[in-house]
C-alpha cells in the first residue's frame, strides 16, 4: 500500500499549545497591569502597557530596539524609567534583545558576527583592559584606599558595550537598517537644538567695550558667552554639544547626497548654517577646529558640482560673519587661544593650562611604564626634555 503522509493540523488546532501559552501570558499580563494600576497609579499602568507593546515590537523587529537604544543614549530616560542601579528600562531592553539574539543563535547555530572585524577589535581592547586591571590590582596597591572602587562599574560598561556591538552587528544588516539608525541619530541630536536656542534667546550677558569682558546683566560679574542645552546631560557640556552639532552637519550632508530633491537641499543648507553658527556659539575650541575640518570635507568632496561648492562657501561665509560680527570679543579670543605660553592669562587660559599639565602628566606616566617607557628611554628622545633653543 502507498505510504500516507502523517496528518498535519492546521489553523488553531495545529498551534493549540502556542495559543494556550499566549492566553496564559495575556491573562498574567492583564492581572499584573491591574495590580500595578491599583497599587502604583495609572501612570505606571500606562507605562506597563506601553512596555508590553514595546517588548512585542522589539521581538518582531529587533532593529527598532537598536533605535530605542540610540535614543536613550542620546536623550536619556525620564525619571520614572531611569530606575535605580542596574534595574533600568535600558538594561531591561538590553536583556530582551540579548534573549532574541540567543534564540536566533540557537536556531541558526552560527556565530558569524563574532568573526567581524568590529567585534574582534573590541574584544582585543577588552583583553588589554582586563589584563591592565588585573595588573594594577596586583602591583599598584594604594597606601590610602580610594573612596570608591570603579573596577566593577568599568567592567560592566565594557561588557554591556560588547554585547550591544554584537546585537548591532547581528540586527543591523541591510542598507535600510543603516539609514534608519543614522536618521535616528540625526533626529535625536536635533532634539536638543530648541533648548539651545532658548538659552541663547534668554542670555543676559553684555559686553564691556573697555575691557572686552562679557558681564552678567543682573549681577555685573564676569561671565562667558557659551551656549548649552538643558535637554540632555551631554548638551549641558559645550564641547560635546559642539561635537554633536558637527556630527549633525555631516549626517545632513549625507542625506542630501542620498535624497537629491530640491526640498531636501532647501532645508538642508539652512540647517547646516544654523548648526555651524550654534557650534561657534558654544565657544568650544575643539568644536571650532572640527567645524573647519567638516567644511573642508564638504568643500573638497569628490563628485560634488561647483554650484554645491559655492553653497558650501556661502555657509562658510555665514559662519565667518557670526565669528567676527556676532560673537563677543572674549569668545573669538577664546576660540583662537592655542598658545603654550599662558603666562599673560588670556581668555580660557585655565582650560589651556590644565590641558598642558594633563599632557605633561601623561608623558610622565608613559615614561614610567615598565616596558614601553624603558624602550622609549633607550631608543627615543625623552619628551620631557626641553628643545635646544640656541
Amino acid at each position: 500500500m502507498p505510504t500516507v503522509p502523517a496528518h498535519r493540523n492546521t489553523g488553531l488546532e495545529g498551534h493549540r499549545a502556542l495559543v494556550v501559552t499566549l492566553a496564559v501570558l495575556a491573562i498574567a499580563a492583564g492581572a499584573c497591569l491591574m495590580l500595578i494600576g491599583a497599587n502604583l497609579g495609572i501612570l505606571y499602568a500606562i507605562v506597563a502597557v506601553i512596555g508590553v507593546f514595546a517588548v512585542i515590537v522589539v521581538v518582531v523587529a529587533p532593529v527598532l530596539g537598536i533605535v530605542v537604544f540610540v535614543g536613550t543614549l542620546l536623550l536619556g530616560l525620564p525619571w520614572f524609567l531611569a530606575g535605580d542601579g542596574r534595574l533600568t528600562a535600558n538594561n531591561l531592553l538590553g536583556l530582551i534583545l540579548l534573549a532574541v539574539l540567543i534564540v536566533q543563535v540557537c536556531l541558526s547555530r552560527d556565530l558569524w558576527f563574532m568573526k567581524t572585524s568590529q567585534v574582534i577589535l573590541f574584544a582585543l581592547i577588552g583583553g588589554v583592559l582586563v589584563a591592565s586591571l588585573m595588573h594594577a590590582r596586583l602591583v599598584y596597591i594604594p597606601t590610602v584606599p580610594p573612596p570608591k572602587d570603579q573596577t566593577e562599574n568599568t567592567l560592566f560598561i565594557f561588557f554591556s558595550r560588547l554585547l550591544f556591538l554584537c546585537m548591532f552587528v547581528n540586527f543591523v544588516r541591510t542598507k535600510r537598517h543603516v539609514l534608519l539608525i543614522l536618521f535616528a541619530v540625526l533626529v535625536f541630536t536635533m532634539a536638543v537644538i530648541p533648548s539651545a536656542f532658548n538659552n541663547l534667546a534668554n542670555y543676559k550677558g553684555e559686553e564691556d567695550i573697555a575691557t572686552g569682558k562679557t558681564l552678567d546683566a543682573d549681577t555685573g560679574k564676569a561671565t562667558e558667552f557659551r551656549v548649552t542645552s538643558d535637554t540632555t546631560s551631554w548638551g549641558k557640556n559645550e564641547n560635546r554639544l559642539a561635537f554633536m552639532c558637527n556630527v549633525s552637519i555631516l549626517l545632513m550632508w549625507m542625506f542630501m547626497q542620498f535624497w537629491r530633491r530640491w526640498w531636501v537641499w532647501a532645508m538642508g543648507f539652512p540647517l547646516i548654517m544654523v548648526m555651524g553658527g550654534l557650534t561657534l556659539s558654544t565657544a568650544s575650541r575643539s568644536g571650532f577646529l572640527s567645524l573647519g575640518l567638516v567644511f573642508m570635507f564638504l568643500l573638497f568632496q569628490r563628485g560634488v558640482s561647483w554650484p554645491v561648492r559655492g553653497s558650501v562657501l556661502g555657509a562658510i561665509a555665514f559662519c565667518g560673519l557670526i565669528f567676527f560680527l556676532v560673537l563677543p570679543r572674549a569668545s573669538y579670543e577664546r576660540l583662537l587661544n592655542y598658545s603654550v605660553d599662558q603666562s599673560q592669562h588670556p581668555e580660557a587660559w585655565k582650560s589651556t593650562q590644565s590641558r598642558i599639565e594633563t599632557n605633561q602628566h601623561a608623558i610622565e606616566v608613559f615614561l614610567s611604564a615598565p616596558l614601553l617607557g624603558q624602550l622609549f628611554r633607550q631608543f627615543g628622545r625623552p619628551l620631557h626634555m626641553a628643545p635646544d633653543r640656541r
